[in-house]
């Protein structure tokens, strides 16, 4: 059980904060910025993309959308928006988390993205035992 933590480059400091928070709270957490892939995520990890004006312009920008897309999808995506911008068209539908104020992050906000992260991989992991007791057991 994982926390994959997306980001651009532009937004390192933020990410390596929400890591060291994370971390705090016992959840294994660990950034990315897709500039050698998106590593695998099991059934119960979750990916907490963290979005950015200058997200726009980055390297792996399309690898990234296409991340948050995959995590939603399977119901285990924390989208947090560090300022103002505004969201990929695909995404534009999306609850996002809003931590454009810096200094609230580490009081108001990390608890917050830790809960739902939290609450996404308990949904995973009751989804996937419920898919097991469910399916035919053989004699």
């Amino acid at each position: 059980m994982f926390v994959f933590i997306a980001h651009a480059d532009a937004d390192e400091a933020a990410a390596g904060h929400l890591k060291a928070f994370l971390k705090k709270q016992g959840l294994v957490a660990d950034t990315e910025t897709g500039a050698q892939g998106f590593r695998h995520r099991q059934d119960s990890d979750v990916v907490v993309a963290l979005w950015l004006q200058k997200s726009v312009f980055g390297t792996h920008r399309m690898m990234m959308e296409k991340l948050m897309l995959d995590a939603w999808a399977d119901g285990r995506l924390v989208l947090v928006k560090l300022d103002h911008a505004i969201l990929p068209f695909a995404t534009l539908d999306l609850t996002a988390t809003d931590a454009s104020f810096e200094s609230g992050r580490t009081l108001g906000l990390w608890p917050h993205v830790a809960c739902a992260g939290k609450e996404a991989m308990n949904a995973a992991l009751v989804a996937r035992s419920e898919a097991f007791w469910k399916s035919p057991q053989p004699p």
